[in-house]
């Protein structure tokens, strides 16, 4: 009997299909499978799309996946200029554009959360929804407390003396 994972990496594989798209002068690498509605994934900095494939692989039974490597990663060639994150953004409408999909659930891992919701913010109509994982753009709630220590922190600094004890922690 084969265990399920063989099972999905068996059956999903062949249909990854990697391809180049060439965006801006410069290659970016994507996939797309399966069918219904359309799920992106948008992988975190450093990373590319082996973040998510696993999932995708699964969810393509029930969904059309979309996964790309942002320039820079991955199998991506370099942006021709640094990226800013409305940057990255217009690349994934690009490669959205050039699948033909006008309206979809997006995935954001770190970074590519932070992409997402520059997408959200910018161009509603394309966002369905947004799941977004330990997403960056994103402020942590902190108490008052929190704020004390950094002030703190900083006045010692200021006033010559070391600071609080595990200093980096109180960077803004």
């Amino acid at each position: 009997m084969q265990s399920d994972s063989a099972i999905t990496y068996g059956t999903a594989k062949n249909r990854e299909n990697f391809q180049m798209l060439c965006l801006n002068g410069h290659s970016v690498r994507y996939t797309s499978f399966g069918s219904g509605e359309n799920v992106v994934f948008l992988h975190g900095w450093g990373a590319s799309v082996s973040a998510f494939l696993f999932v995708a692989r699964r969810l393509s039974e029930n969904f059309r996946v979309t996964l790309f490597d942002f320039s820079g990663f991955g199998e991506s060639d370099p942006p021709p200029k640094p990226y800013s994150v409305a940057d990255y953004a217009q690349e994934t409408l690009g490669i959205l554009g050039h699948l033909g999909i006008t309206r979809a659930n997006f995935v954001g891992h770190s970074f590519g959360g932070r992409v997402a919701i520059e997408l959200a913010a910018k161009f509603p109509q394309i966002v369905k929804s947004l799941v977004l994982i330990d997403s960056a753009g994103i402020k942590p709630r902190r108490g008052l407390k929190y704020y004390f220590k950094i002030y703190l922190h900083k006045l010692l600094v200021k006033s010559g003396r070391s600071g609080l004890k595990g200093s980096s922690d109180y960077r803004m």
